[in-house]
Formats: structure tokens, C-alpha cells, sequence
């Protein structure tokens, strides 16, 4: 009966507009669409699966082509919750690890055009291709293929 009462109270303050729940997406920062700055209008595009590439692909509105950038400097997809992951000279998707230097990233530049420069490898995202997968090279602010736009 207690039960019963208070579930009746519960409902009944919901309906009067009472009840306030928060937002779990309230505390979350933005998240943005990377695309490559060398003309292809390329973007970001996680494969579904841990441990599988990350690739570039054209715009579709997705959520595995939208990533977050949290305080801990990893760089997760929405669609997939996996993080941009250093691995043997390229990038893949894998399991959130705030600890792991291969997860986290540091975004140079100026203005729009950014290099994402991995923490353990000291080496940049590299544009190679359509569908293809993201690679990691010495960073050179020259280089068009390293260079992406962070779009909200």
C-alpha cells in the first residue's frame, strides 16, 4: 500500500509539472563532425566494432561520423561510445581509456583549421583517402591532409 501511495504522489506530481528530472546530456560537451580541411569535405566516420578502423567518408548525418572532446583529451564517437585509439600507424576505434596515452590527443592550430596530434605517438591524423582509414604521420602544419575542421 506505501508502494501504491507513493508511486500515486509520484505521478500525480509529474502531471502538475513538479517534477523535475535533469538532462544526463546536460553535462555533456558539444559534439562536433571532424572534417578534412583539403577540399574533399570528408569527415570522420567510426566502424561499428571495437578495435575496427576509424575512416572518412562523406556526410550523412550519422552518429558514428560525431565525436566529443572531453577535458581528458580523448576524442569519443556518439554513435559507437568508442574513442579515436593510436594503433600501429593508424587510428581505430576502441574501448574509453582516459589513462591510455594512445587515446588522447591534443588539438593544435589556429582558428579553424586543426591538427589532432596524438599524446603517445607525437604523430598527427592524416587524411588518406575516401573510406579510407586515418593514419598517423610526423606533423606538418603544411600538410592539407592533416588539417580538419571542428564543425559543431
Amino acid at each position: 500500500m506505501l508502494v501504491r501511495t507513493a508511486f500515486t504522489a509520484l505521478l500525480a506530481a509529474a502531471a502538475a509539472g513538479a517534477l523535475i528530472v535533469p538532462s544526463a546530456a546536460a553535462d555533456e560537451p558539444p559534439d562536433y563532425v571532424i572534417e578534412s580541411a583539403n577540399g574533399t569535405e570528408r569527415v570522420w566516420q567510426q566502424t561499428w566494432w571495437d578495435g575496427e578502423p576509424t575512416i572518412t567518408s562523406d556526410f550523412r548525418g550519422s552518429d558514428n561520423q560525431h565525436w566529443i572532446f572531453w577535458d581528458n583529451r580523448t576524442i569519443q564517437n556518439t554513435g559507437t561510445d568508442l574513442c579515436a585509439n593510436a594503433h600501429y600507424g593508424r587510428i581505430i576505434g576502441a574501448d574509453c581509456n582516459g589513462d591510455d596515452p594512445g587515446q588522447r590527443w591534443r588539438v593544435l592550430g589556429e582558428h579553424n583549421q586543426k591538427q589532432l596530434r596524438n599524446d603517445e605517438t607525437g604523430l598527427c591524423a592524416t587524411y588518406e583517402g575516401r573510406d579510407d582509414q586515418l593514419s598517423l604521420h610526423t606533423c606538418d602544419g603544411g600538410r592539407l591532409n592533416q588539417r580538419w575542421y571542428l564543425n559543431i
